[in-house]
């Protein structure tokens, strides 16, 4: 990657999600993911020793074909979004589903995030040759699902409806309340109208709240949600 026209690094949602985009002369050719499990894209599948997975229902039931991938939601997560703002289908492959025979696919492309990762010095990418950064602020965790049940109102300090979904504080599924005091397994709830949710488990965002928030930082018109210029502009 060093000495190859621009670098991005993004930080998502909650607490380290975090995508570095390569871009040269014609376009954006590859893309490159670091960061939890609102990035990871099937990583966990893969660690035997991890308990953070979601590769079982009803994770993925508006994911296409309806099938649980290791996406920590009901569908595409923020890294599938920002991928498909830049001319992809989707997010790059998880890294760890690489086999020899396919490891020189990373040329164009991988997802190394995994749920549960965290952030060290040992992993910032300036000596790779990142040069341009793009940070987005760590979400309220204050007022996801599981911490809300734990309040007496179940309210968080402040609530923003700036996407314009209907359901702030109940989880689509999981169980308890506020479906916010069990996840989501095969045997839990869930909502029917998941679009109008801001959260999909007691942890994780909805496939909306992760579609609106990559639009407003991807293209906003002013400088509302990002400054002093947008991803689309960072990019180009």
């Amino acid at each position: 990657m060093e000495g190859k026209g621009l670098h991005i690094l993004l930080s998502s949602l909650s607490l380290v999600a975090l995508l570095a985009i390569q871009s040269a002369d014609a376009g954006v050719p590859a893309i490159y993911v670091f960061g939890d499990s609102t990035a990871d894209v099937g990583n966990n599948n893969y660690l035997s020793m991890n308990a953070a997975k979601a590769n079982f229902p009803f994770n993925g039931i508006d994911f296409p074909g309806g099938v649980p991938t290791g996406r920590f939601g009901n569908g595409y997560v923020v890294s599938d979004y920002m991928a498909k703002m830049f001319g992809f289908k989707r997010s790059p492959p998880p890294f760890l589903s690489l086999t020899f025979e396919t490891f020189g696919k990373i040329s164009s492309g991988v997802n190394f995030a995994s749920g549960g990762s965290g952030i060290l010095d040992t992993t910032k990418l300036y000596s790779l040759g990142a040069r341009k950064f793009g940070i987005l602020n760590m979400g309220i965790l204050g007022c996801i699902p599981a911490m809300r049940s734990k309040t007496p109102s179940g309210d968080c300090v402040e609530d923003l409806n700036v996407y314009g979904l209907k359901e702030l504080k109940i989880a689509c599924c999981g169980g308890g309340r506020l479906n916010g005091e069990s996840p989501c397994t095969p045997n839990a709830t869930y909502c029917s109208n998941r679009h109008q949710y801001m959260f999909w488990d007691r942890f994780h965002p909805s496939q909306a709240t992760y579609k609106l928030t990559v639009q407003a930082f991807y293209d906003d018109g002013s400088s509302m949600f990002v400054y002093p210029i947008n991803f689309k502009q960072l990019a180009a």
